[in-house]
């Protein structure tokens, strides 16, 4: 198996916000959208990664991240939106909550198949991981809003009604895109954006 991430290019469509608005919703909230993530991997020795055996009578190089599958999915079920709110701008601004997530696992897909070092054993490996992930899932709860509250990317665009603040975000999001594809953490701060 191949490494593989999918999901990091969807789309958003009004036709994809499927869930019931709630009762309850703030006034400035008019939409939601609900994306979630999935890592699986696997460890191998690092000769058998790069395909060719180099003499070490250690380890034979170490171990590293193997067969690595990340997967990120609209919850759509959990989206809604206010029909008469349904605007070009406002399915950009929730293409970015998707985004945030999608940008977050495939900068977290290429440092996971892009270690510092080889790691010794399958534990380094493991802690390796688990540290990135962590981080990525930090920075993804930062940044997006949840039922505690608002997340940096709708405290700053007031759920897109700052444009300026709007502008930069979705500068970042461009900049992170293929096709120029750079860094998901590195446009944002381009932006002078830090989650």
């Amino acid at each position: 198996m191949s490494n593989n991430i999918t999901g990091q290019n969807l789309r958003l469509h009004w036709t994809d916000f499927i869930g019931h608005v709630p009762q309850n919703r703030p006034a400035n909230q008019v939409a939601f959208t609900s994306a979630s993530y999935s890592i699986n991997f696997g460890i191998a020795q690092a000769y058998a990664s790069i395909g060719m055996r180099v003499p070490n009578a250690q380890n034979d190089l170490g171990f590293v991240v193997s067969n690595l599958q990340i997967k990120v999915t609209l919850n759509r079920h959990l989206m809604w939106s206010v029909t008469s709110a349904q605007t070009p701008e406002l399915l950009a601004h929730e293409q970015g909550h998707y985004d945030i997530v999608a940008l977050t696992m495939s900068d977290l897909f290429n440092d996971l198949l892009s270690p510092p070092t080889v790691m010794a054993t399958e534990n380094d490996v493991r802690d390796f991981a688990r540290a990135l992930q962590t981080e990525a899932a930090r920075r993804i709860d930062a940044m997006e809003s949840s039922a505690a509250g608002d997340g940096l990317y709708d405290q700053q665009t007031n759920h897109s009604l700052n444009q300026p603040l709007q502008a930069h975000w979705d500068s970042a999001f461009a900049l992170a895109r293929p096709p120029t594809g750079l860094r998901f953490d590195l446009a944002l701060g381009t932006q002078n954006i830090t989650p």
